[in-house]
Formats: C-alpha cells, structure tokens, sequence
C-alpha cells in the first residue's frame, strides 16, 4: 500500500486556526509532526503541504458553487480535490465514504463525530455522487476499498 503512494504530495488543506491568544491548536500541529516523522523515518518519498488561504478557499467554493449548486458548505476533502488540480494530471481520492456504515455494514467512525452521527452543515452525499460521477469519467480515482 505505501509503495503506491511514492511521490506524492499530502496536503493538508485546513489551516492552522489559532485559538485563545494567537496558540495554535498543537493537537493538529503534534499529528502532523508525527506524519512527518512516519514519512521520514520509512523512507517514502512523500512531500507535505500545508495550509491554505482564506482566499483560496473562497475561490474553490465559488468554482464548486458553478459546478454543483447542492454543495453551498463544501467538506475541505471536497475543497481539496479541486486544489490538487492545480498541481496534479490526475487525483486519487481515498476514502471518501459519507455514510455511517461501512459497505459491508460495519460502523463507521467519523474523524469530528466518532459515534458515527454528524450535523448536516456539508452536503456529504451529493459530494459523493459528484466524485463518482468524476470517476465514472476518469477525472480522478475513486478508492473505496481502504474501507
């Protein structure tokens, strides 16, 4: 599994939101490091990027608003797809799975909503069909079987 990944570029596309007096939120900042560390200490060639601008995503919600009028609060895995487009041919999309079951009905746990239940504030399921459209086409790869 790791092999496959060789040369890629990891993004992690949220900022860094500070809290309180200007802190930043070390709890993301001490995964990160460990991601890192991973990386580095397996050897892969795997580079990270960080953080993106208001701006930026400003601009992606206004491109994806244009493409699909469902998705007004996009997720930022959804975001990212279309922010890879700028520095990738091809997108591959791991585990992007909106539902609370596994596909062979196992529970699933969310990364904000570990018992399974989140607020509908993204419209998780239209992003999916949209996805799947996109890998129907060959616009980007849709993995499923990470699940």
């Amino acid at each position: 599994m790791l092999k496959q990944v060789q040369n890629s570029i990891l993004l992690y596309a949220k900022g860094f939101e500070k809290h309180g007096k200007g802190q930043y939120n070390m709890t993301t900042l001490e995964a990160l490091r460990s991601v890192e560390n991973f990386i580095e200490s397996n050897g892969l060639q795997i580079r990270m990027a960080y953080g993106i601008s208001d701006d930026v995503q400003a601009a992606s919600k206004r491109v994806i608003s244009r493409l699909r009028d469902t998705v007004r609060h996009p997720t930022t895995g959804f975001l990212n797809y279309f922010l890879s487009l700028a520095f990738c041919g091809h997108v591959t999309v791991y585990g992007f799975w909106p539902f609370a079951m596994t596909s062979d009905q196992q529970p699933l746990p969310y990364h904000y909503h570990d018992n399974g239940e989140f607020p509908l504030v993204h419209e998780i399921i239209d992003e999916q069909v949209f996805l799947r459209d996109l890998n129907e086409t060959g616009c980007l790869t849709l993995v499923k079987d990470c699940l």
